[in-house]
């Protein structure tokens, strides 16, 4: 994504 922080969000997420 192009906003660093959603796409932080997004990533830990997927690793929780």
């Amino acid at each position: 994504g192009e906003t660093v922080v959603k796409e932080t969000a997004r990533i830990a997420v997927l690793n929780s």
